[in-house]
């Protein structure tokens, strides 16, 4: 694991839609999603943290003091066009 990947790792929280979403980046790849989702992996690619599940992948940009933001949405193999509520930063708190 990278020193970049280490930065990653831990839980993130945002407010979407007024509902709280949990992403947990685990050191073993895997991501845990607020609606347990399984399957999904990420890793970083070009300095951006990539979540890949089944038939889409997140792109989230890494800012500077370790939160992550959405910032692309893939959904097999075509980018979407973000939606308002799709452009959440997930604060770091552990």
């Amino acid at each position: 694991m990278t020193e970049e990947e280490k930065k990653v790792v831990g839980s993130y929280e945002a407010k979407v839609e007024g509902v709280t979403v949990k992403l947990v980046f685990l050191e073993n790849g895997k991501v845990e999603h607020y609606r347990n989702e399984e399957g999904r992996e990420w890793k970083i690619d070009e300095k951006k943290v990539h979540v890949v599940s089944k038939n889409s992948t997140s792109i989230y940009k890494i800012e500077p003091n370790g939160d992550l933001t959405l910032i692309e949405l893939d959904y097999v193999g075509e980018r979407i066009p973000k939606r308002p509520f799709q452009s959440a930063t997930f604060k770091k708190f552990k």
